[in-house]
């Protein structure tokens, strides 16, 4: 009798672990096909994938900074996180400290620039290296991004004039894009420039430069609930 029972629980186990085994394949296959990290599976090879670097300055606006650099790496693009101190670590506006990928002088070529606002933004508008680097990437038509106070940088370096362009609000930023045709819509994008308002616009902004820089941000916005939630 114990060994009939005995039996019974055996293959009664085992079949709980085929349906285990089961349950988690299908699980398993749930997840990767749903899951945010599915769409880092680009269809273009590793030798096409588009790159990004972001500028950060002591100040540096959190959301706009680190908001941008989470999208962007969940569409599968490389995006450097570059100091403009000495050392690589950099303190934001409301001083969360962060460790950038790289220097200034360690930067690599790539297809797009992109400047946060914040406190920071002032400093990149001040510094000669970045307006050096946005003439450079503006004579070579790469692209070109900045939100809140940072398109000041672009209108110190004289790049912007003529152009369809959006800012932070306020006399001082808006005096740097006098000779533009100035919007308030969330999200600008002009030729190789594109511009956006602020924290708040950080998803819209993040998302067009996935497009961009050919991803898909029609995944992203579904599988991160940006449809549902935020897009109206």
């Amino acid at each position: 009798m114990y060994l009939e029972n005995d039996f019974v629980v055996i293959i009664a186990v085992k079949y709980l672990i085929i349906l285990k085994k089961r349950d988690f394949l299908i699980h398993f296959s749930y997840i990767e096909k749903y899951s945010l990290y599915s769409y880092n599976r680009r269809k273009k090879d590793d030798d096409d994938m588009k790159n990004a670097a972001i500028l950060l300055a002591d100040g540096f606006e959190e959301i706009e900074c680190l908001g941008t650099v989470d999208i962007l790496r969940r569409a599968g693009i490389q995006v450097d996180m570059i100091s403009m101190n000495e050392e690589l670590v950099v303190v934001s506006a409301r001083n969360i400290m962060v460790r950038a990928d790289k220097n200034f002088n360690q930067m690599d070529q790539y297809d797009m620039i992109i400047l946060p606002g914040g406190a920071g933004a002032w400093k990149l508008r001040d510094d000669d290296r970045v307006i050096a680097l946005l003439k450079n990437y503006d004579h070579d038509e790469k692209y070109i991004s900045a939100i809140c106070a940072a398109p000041m940088a672009l209108g110190a370096a004289g790049i912007v004039e003529g152009k369809t362009v959006t800012s932070y609000p306020g006399e001082e930023i808006e005096s740097y894009l006098n000779n533009t045709h100035y919007v308030e819509d969330e999200v600008v994008t002009d030729g190789h420039l594109t511009t956006s308002r602020g924290p708040a616009t950080t998803f819209a902004f993040a998302y067009r430069l996935v497009d961009l820089l050919g991803g898909d941000s029609e995944a992203l916005k579904e599988g991160m609930l940006y449809n549902k939630y935020l897009k109206n």
